[in-house]
């Protein structure tokens, strides 16, 4: 198998970099990448959590049983759709959200572990394709608590002793990273929110790539997406 052809459904440009790395790391064969959501330029969907869930409700509406039949996905061998575990702790109203399919959100579990939590929140993101599944070839990635601490545990995990405890189940790692020195920080503060540096996650990806078990190490919903992906490739 070679040249691939992966769609990403995900909250923000630098999640999808860090699902690059990951890929990278453990796929056989050469892939092309596209960012299915969020659209670039912004289309109606918008970023976020909230644009990943009005780009399914988009997808479901299509009346399809599973993604890859729809006209827009069929061409490609895969389809992921990201969200971080952190929407488990969200009501929808949070993200402007009216008309939810299911009023299934917060679902948020204690954690450890963080597995509770993420199939909870998988559930919910199968609903929000209803009437259609996400079939064969899609994986639904869920990290917990969000995506930066894959790369956390990359760059950091094996050197560093202030890495954060529990790195799945915690809320610091965006504060984590971006107490680091500044030509390395992949998160800066700006009009008082967070704002990620798409051009240090970009010199990040190889990185990530090459301490990938460091990254399931710390992360094991990073080995869950490998194995996801591997078994829907198959």
């Amino acid at each position: 198998m070679s040249d691939l052809r992966i769609g990403m459904t995900v909250e923000g440009p630098t999640d999808a970099m860090v699902l690059e790395a990951g890929l990278s790391a453990f796929l056989q064969s050469s892939f092309t990448s596209v960012t299915l959501q969020p659209q670039i330029p912004p289309g109606k969907s918008g970023a976020g959590w909230s644009g990943v869930f009005w780009w399914c409700r988009q997808i479901g509406s299509q009346g399809y049983s599973s993604l890859v039949e729809s006209p827009i996905l069929n061409h490609l061998d895969l389809v992921i759709i990201q969200v971080d575990a952190d929407v488990a702790g969200m009501p929808y109203s949070s993200a402007k959200i009216d008309d939810p399919p299911y009023n299934d959100l917060p679902c948020e579990y204690p954690c450890p572990p963080a597995s509770r939590t993420v199939g909870a929140l998988h559930n919910v993101v199968r609903g929000w394709l209803d009437p259609s599944r996400p079939g064969a070839k899609a994986v639904i990635c869920i990290p917990s608590k969000c995506i930066e601490a894959w790369a956390a545990a990359a760059l950091y995990g094996p050197n560093d002793p202030d890495l954060v405890d529990d790195l799945e189940c915690s809320f610091e790692v965006i504060p984590y990273l971006h107490a680091k020195p500044a030509k390395e920080r992949l998160v800066r503060i700006r009009e008082g929110k967070w704002r990620k540096e798409p051009g240090k996650f970009k010199l990040a990806q190889q990185t990530i790539s090459n301490r990938w078990s460091d990254v399931k190490y710390y992360c094991p919903q990073a080995a869950h997406f490998q194995e996801e992906v591997e078994g829907a490739l198959v």
